[in-house]
């Protein structure tokens, strides 16, 4: 899960590029898929390769296109707003450039504010739909497979909290917010996602989230 977060956040930066041609941004997201990468890779040299199977997730199959959805799509919609955190980290870093009175290189190679706001806004907004497909399709095959809707789990008490989060940002972003206060959304949303994406899942798993069965 973490080496496929990671690559997101590259595809990501990549689609990013191509569309605003904001170069920096890898500056920026390339420590993400990073740290996630040598996540991976710690992990995996401490705990040993691990497969789930069938006695993990309590008796139920633990494959199927509903479940991959889920997986895929939710972590494509983290990926969206790991790329928003990174577009805010630079937003915020070019206001400070500009408020500065000795700006320095940083403030000719950044983008303009606006260039930021936007890939903020579009990373908020792509994250948001990946992730309520990805939402939507884990509540399909929770009720497909163990007839349960809502178990009240940490984790998907985590998940609903981001996508509320999310939502209730994209909504004051198109009434009232400024790119400054959207910028420290963006930051402070992300720390609650990495918490839901990991600290959730190692904290309090349960044996349909975990990091390691």
């Amino acid at each position: 899960s973490l080496a496929f977060f990671a690559w997101a956040v590259v595809l990501f930066a990549l689609l990013l590029n191509l569309r605003y041609s904001v170069q920096l941004v890898g500056l920026f997201a390339v420590p993400v898929a990073a740290v996630a990468l040598g996540l991976t890779w710690m992990f995996g040299r401490a705990r040993g390769a691990t497969v789930g199977s069938p006695a993990v997730a309590g008796n139920l199959p633990v494959h199927g296109v509903g479940l991959a959805a889920h997986a895929s799509f939710s972590f494509l919609g983290y990926a969206g707003f790991a790329l928003s955190f990174a577009a805010a980290c630079m937003y915020l870093a070019q206001e400070r450039q500009i408020h500065s009175h000795h700006p320095g290189a940083l403030f000719e190679r950044l983008p303009a504010l606006g260039v930021l706001d936007r890939v903020v806004y579009d990373g908020i907004r792509a994250g948001w739909v990946l992730l309520t497909i990805g939402l939507a399709s884990g509540v399909a095959w929770n009720l497909r497979e163990a007839h349960v809707l809502w178990s009240g789990s940490a984790k998907e008490v985590a998940s609903l909290a981001v996508w509320l989060l999310y939502g209730t940002m994209w909504i004051m972003r198109r009434r009232a917010w400024s790119g400054h206060l959207m910028a420290l959304a963006a930051v402070a949303g992300f720390a609650l996602v990495l918490f839901g994406f990991a600290g959730v899942n190692v904290l309090f798993p349960t044996k349909w989230h975990r990091m390691f069965s």
